[in-house]
């Protein structure tokens, strides 16, 4: 009777560890969920990002021709403006009125340039990420395989609703805190119980 009693107060002692322990393991299965929705949303936005920029690069380049050299083009079809931009700064005849067309031809170029992104390609983007989620992260392992079947509904969730506005938000900084928390203080905590 009295060593049971031992065994009991043994284990009573010992169960506060125990208790610790399963929460931080519960702890750790939340964190890695939320990382991997955390990573398919960081990827798409990521992937997102990388074309807008090239959108943006191909557009402003287009407009900045179109600024400089849109009136000359326009008055050689069909002769107006009387005086381009470039012929009046090297004239000496510049005036406001003379950006006049070079301002509308670059803002036309950048407002079909957004539009195309945004009601274009951002959806089939969009379209593409919800059709195959799976590549937007990272499947190396049975664990990785069975979280994703559990979490794929999540992203797809996530994903619908996201706007293009949301491209920019921080789901790369929050990726990467999460992954801190699992990679050091999940694993100091953990040592703190061990020791």
């Amino acid at each position: 009777m009295a060593q049971e009693r031992e065994e009991l107060v043994e284990k009573i002692n010992n169960a506060p560890g125990f208790r610790i322990n399963h929460i931080l393991e519960d702890i750790d299965r939340q964190v890695n969920e939320l990382q991997m929705v955390a990573e398919a949303m960081a990827n798409f936005t990521a992937r997102c990002q990388r074309v807008s920029w090239k959108v943006s690069k191909i557009t402003g380049g287009i407009a900045l021709l179109l600024f400089l050299f849109g009136d000359v083009l326009l008055k050689s079809l069909i002769s107006y403006p009387e005086s381009t931009m470039i012929t009046a700064v090297r004239n000496g005849t510049f005036s406001l009125g003379n950006l006049i067309i070079p301002i509308i031809f670059a803002l036309v170029v950048l407002a079909i340039g957004a539009l195309s992104f945004s009601k274009v390609i951002y959806p089939q983007m969009l379209k593409r990420a919800l059709a195959n989620g799976a590549d937007l992260v990272r499947i190396d392992n049975d664990y990785r395989k069975n979280l994703w079947k559990k979490l794929e509904t999540k992203v797809r969730e996530n994903l619908e609703g996201l706007s293009v506005r949301d491209i920019w938000s921080g789901y790369g900084r929050s990726l990467a805190k999460i992954q801190g928390f699992l990679n050091v203080d999940l694993k100091r905590y953990y040592n703190k119980i061990v020791k």
